[in-house]
């Protein structure tokens, strides 16, 4: 009787698990990777304990901020016996900019219109 149960727990699981992976009409995400290392600024050294990570930074202003409020110590609490979690001292810019000149270029390019611009 136990193994039956434990065979249909886990054929259960299988078909669970398969069903959660199909997604009908789903694309695969790529990334363009020279398009992610020329967004890139620098790496940042990050220790923990005795444990060192390598962190990639963007070129923007949230980066910025971040690299001139370093070095800094942070005290982590625990959260959920499984992660630790700590408040910057400040807060990071979430603004974004869209520069839409060299895009514009491109279209225009495409389409032809290589004179055409707007001068506002």
């Amino acid at each position: 009787m136990k193994q039956l149960l434990f065979i249909c727990i886990n054929v259960f699981s299988l078909f669970s698990v398969g069903a959660h992976c199909y997604n009908a009409g789903s694309s695969i995400q790529t990334w363009d990777h020279d398009t992610i290392t020329h967004q890139t600024k620098g790496k940042m050294k990050i220790i923990i304990g005795n444990h060192h990570f390598t962190a990639m930074l963007y070129d923007n202003a949230a980066t910025a901020t971040f690299k001139a409020i370093l070095p800094m110590v942070i005290n982590m609490a625990e959260l959920n016996d499984n992660e630790k979690h700590s408040d910057l001292p400040s807060n990071l810019p979430t603004q974004s900019t869209i520069h839409l000149s060299g895009f514009i270029d491109g279209i225009n390019k495409v389409m032809g219109l290589a004179n055409l611009r707007s001068n506002t």
